[in-house]
């Protein structure tokens, strides 16, 4: 026997079609809003990604790695080569600033982000988790693409006020930080339209 979807009925403890006709949940004839929240729409660069289309770069060697100047992800997380990564990133980042939509950087040990990321303006997606950087530098407000930013377990203790200014962020992950509180501008509607806060 393989795995069943289960019955909703059996789940509130309904046992007849009838049951159905005085619980509205279970109307077949309701309308369900078709307008989709902006969060549930798939970034340009997980859409590329899924059409294989762009310039994917990929690696865990950054000494050995070559960089097309059309680049569209760079995914480096978890190097083999941490201590390098910093410098592959100064001399990198410029070269694909225009192209670049996702980049992983994360678990590299990194203490701080390169200023020259602020140049890469279409990024999309932002993966920095587990590096030791226990701050935000502002200059990630420059970033007016971006619509996911990872910052897990970063021994970050606040978010700047400058990240407010990211209009089209819909996914920003702060798990395993010391943050003890959150910033008002979070709560404020309409800021993002929808934000998702793990």
């Amino acid at each position: 026997m393989g795995w069943q979807r289960p019955d909703e009925r059996d789940e509130v403890g309904i046992t007849s079609e009838d049951d159905l006709d005085d619980d509205p949940s279970f109307d077949d004839d309701v309308d369900i809003d078709d307008e989709e929240d902006p969060a549930d729409e798939p970034t340009s660069a997980a859409l590329m990604a899924e059409d294989g289309r762009g310039v994917i770069v990929r690696g865990d060697n950054t000494k050995r790695l070559h960089v097309h100047p059309d680049t569209t992800h760079l995914l480096i997380g978890s190097s083999t080569t941490p201590n390098h990564v910093p410098e592959f990133l100064l001399n990198t980042l410029p070269q694909i600033s225009t192209s670049l939509l996702a980049l992983d950087i994360s678990a590299n040990f990194l203490s701080a982000l390169p200023p020259s990321l602020s140049a890469c303006t279409h990024l999309e997606e932002l993966n920095i988790a587990y590096n030791p950087l226990r701050a935000l530098p502002t200059f990630l407000s420059t970033l007016t693409n971006l619509r996911v930013l990872i910052v897990d377990s970063t021994g970050i203790s606040t978010l700047p006020d400058s990240l407010s200014s990211l209009e089209k962020l819909h996914t920003l992950s702060i798990r395993r930080n010391k943050l003890h509180f959150l910033p008002s501008w979070l709560a404020l509607e309409g800021t993002h339209g929808t934000l998702t806060v793990t």
